[in-house]
């Protein structure tokens, strides 16, 4: 398993930028959100689709940053590596439910995905952007940061929220 946390843009300030509306508390970004100049370079990762759906299925409440009637392409991906979108979760969300939501939804759909194969298989890659609460009250700045979990399938389904939310928090 592969863990890496990097600073990230202010996702808020961002948004703003290009026109779109700030997620609140749980959004997809797209996968070039920190580096796109306009709305028309962005590109959603092929299964945001999937998440969407099982967020959906579940009753779980999406803040979608794109405005009515703006289409983000879907990048298509030719190898056997599954590659979640940039998943947004707001600092209060981060600490409550979404999280072991999230993680279950997605391990369960690659578990079923991938029924007859061998678990091993192929790559998950799974990001997390997050406003990160200073301990140091006094300061008012933002900071986000971003999570990349590159890992199997088996992999994914024994990482714990907690162990998220430790790693965004370092």
């Amino acid at each position: 398993m592969k863990v890496q946390v990097v600073d990230y843009v202010d996702v808020e300030k961002k948004a703003l930028e290009l026109g779109l509306t700030p997620p609140t508390e749980l959004a997809i970004l797209p996968k070039n959100f920190d580096t796109a100049i306009s709305v028309e370079e962005l590109v959603n990762e092929s299964s945001t689709p999937t998440i969407r759906s099982l967020w959906r299925q579940n009753g779980i409440v999406e803040t979608r940053i794109e405005k009515q009637g703006t289409k983000i392409p879907l990048e298509s991906r030719k190898s056997w590596e599954w590659v979640g979108p940039v998943i947004y979760i707001s600092t209060w969300m981060l600490t409550n439910t979404a999280i072991p939501i999230t993680l279950n939804l997605i391990s369960s759909y690659l578990y079923d995905v991938l029924k007859g194969h061998q678990h091993d298989d192929g790559e998950v890659t799974l990001d997390f952007v997050s406003e990160i609460v200073e301990k140091n009250k006094k300061s008012k700045k933002k900071t986000f940061r971003r999570l990349t979990i590159k890992c199997s399938p088996k992999e994914l389904r024994e990482i714990k929220p907690e162990d998220i939310i430790n790693l965004m928090d370092e």
